[in-house]
């Protein structure tokens, strides 16, 4: 049998390479909150970015950033994420975001990280070690369900809100530990589609009770500005403050020569595994998007991303970094 000890170390290293893996940065995260993978950055779109993104998600990643977004949903659109580079994790990503009526839209996402295989480590009745026996694997698990609306219009802009509701699970060999979560979030634009402000509360769930104890997932507190300079150039930055009192920063920029191109850049205030800088290319042809990031995480390894996202009857999945109000009104035709 697997010893509980073995259990706990495999458990403190996937949570260890979650939490830095999600730019949290700290090994602190490690035992005091559970699921740290939910702060990890989806989609390389945003990535790329910095995942300064609460303001700007309007796919199914609007889910896991901001569920107001969805509002905007301009038609079926898949997401699907493939992840490689840091060492002994396996990630996947699956989403899908559909509007419904006129001022609404509706989102699902899937997401699992891996965490490799371990040798199974025997003991005595003593507690003592008596050889190994095969090997055993850990991995995280979350789907995502959830609906945002546009619920009035000023004369100085449009407000947005939604809301997500989630199911985590946590698994080391045949130990599994079950939670909910909820994710509430806020988008204000002005009538221009040049400003947009956000805020959003993340993750505040349940205990999730896994080996000899339980913890609640990262909940966390953001709000979030953009502002599109020129038509083809948006600046993006995120504040957030956690449950635990750990503060970061995201900031990030996009840059659109074109409608089938964009150029990203990002920064990540919690990324102290390394620089904290990211970058982000992104190409578009009439309903499909394809987006790819890289980020460094030092001895950890380095993050690379690769998103592709069709949208039925779309353009190119919101490759153009932020939409003026004409634009998406065209684009929902």
């Amino acid at each position: 049998m697997i010893t509980l000890a073995s259990r706990r170390a495999i458990l403190g290293a996937a949570a260890l390479l979650s939490t830095c893996a999600a730019h949290a940065g700290a090994a602190s995260d490690v035992g005091s909150r559970a699921a740290p993978f939910l702060r990890a950055p989806v989609g390389a779109r945003w990535t790329g970015m910095g995942g300064a993104a609460s303001t700007l998600a309007e796919d199914a990643t609007a889910l896991s950033y901001n569920p107001a977004g969805l509002a905007e949903a301009r038609g079926l659109s898949l997401t699907s994420e493939y992840v490689s580079g840091l060492v002994g994790s396996d990630r996947q990503y699956l989403g899908a975001a559909l509007p419904v009526g006129e001022a609404g839209g509706v989102g699902v996402a899937f997401r699992r990280w891996g965490y490799g295989e371990e040798n199974r480590t025997l003991a005595d009745a003593s507690g003592a070690f008596a050889g190994s026996a095969g090997t055993f694997d850990a991995s995280d698990l979350a789907v995502e369900v959830g609906y945002g609306t546009r619920v009035s219009v000023f004369r100085v802009g449009a407000l947005r809100v939604g809301a997500t509701v989630g199911f985590v699970r946590q698994k080391v060999d045949d130990v599994t530990g079950d939670g909910a979560f909820l994710t509430l979030g806020a988008r204000w634009e002005d009538r221009a589609g040049r400003l947009r402000l956000a805020a959003a509360a993340r993750h505040l769930g349940t205990k999730i009770e896994f080996l000899s104890g339980g913890a609640r997932p990262p909940s966390e507190g953001v709000l979030g500005i953009s502002y599109r300079l020129v038509p083809s150039l948006l600046v993006s930055g995120d504040l957030s403050y956690a449950e635990d009192g750990r503060e970061n920063i995201r900031l990030g920029a996009a840059w659109s020569p074109s409608e089938w191109i964009v150029f990203r850049g990002g920064y990540d205030a919690a990324n102290d595994a390394d620089d904290g800088f990211s970058l982000g290319l992104g190409v578009a042809h009439e309903g499909a998007a394809l987006d790819y990031a890289y980020a460094p995480f030092g001895d950890l390894g380095e993050d690379h991303r690769v998103s592709l996202t069709y949208e039925f009857g779309g353009h190119g999945g919101g490759t153009t970094p932020m939409l003026t109000p004409k634009t998406r009104a065209e684009r929902k035709r």
